[in-house]
């Protein structure tokens, strides 16, 4: 009986360190937003604003950015990124687990798709669209 109590004990602690902490979201340093639009293949309009970050570092690297910036520059960020001949799909549930950390709720109207970049590289993006005269731009690249 003792043995078993002990071993109910180890398993209680062994399953309890195992699990993953929330992920951390900060705002991005200049050398964090240097790396994501490099890998990305963007350029992030003038005026633009890094406002998260997020990473997953390992075999399969992962790395999100969330950028605020005005509305009225959104098309030319879209013509110059790897989206510029892409159809984004409009409020659709696939995308938002992906920035699910960045949005516990979906937005009330966005746009997303997902581009394959070379070497095995993705890049997915959400954009909230639910003021007029703001968006927030929510990327991931990740490897594979």
């Amino acid at each position: 009986m003792r043995a078993i109590l002990t071993i109910s004990i180890l398993l209680a602690i062994l399953v309890g360190c195992s699990r993953k902490s929330a992920p951390v979201i900060t705002t991005p340093t200049a050398a964090q937003i240097s790396e994501f639009t490099r890998n990305a293949r963007i350029t992030l309009p003038v005026a633009a604003r890094p406002i998260g970050w997020r990473e997953e570092r390992g075999m399969d690297s992962a790395l999100w950015m969330q950028v605020a910036m005005q509305a009225s520059d959104l098309q030319s960020f879209l013509d110059s990124s790897p989206f510029r001949s892409a159809t984004l799909t409009t409020n659709d549930q696939y995308h938002i687990f992906d920035f699910q950390e960045f949005l516990p709720t979906p937005p009330a109207h966005y746009r997303c798709g997902e581009h394959q970049l070379p070497n095995a590289r993705y890049l997915k993006m959400l954009i909230d669209e639910s003021q007029s005269t703001n968006v927030v731009v929510y990327l991931m690249w990740h490897e594979t």
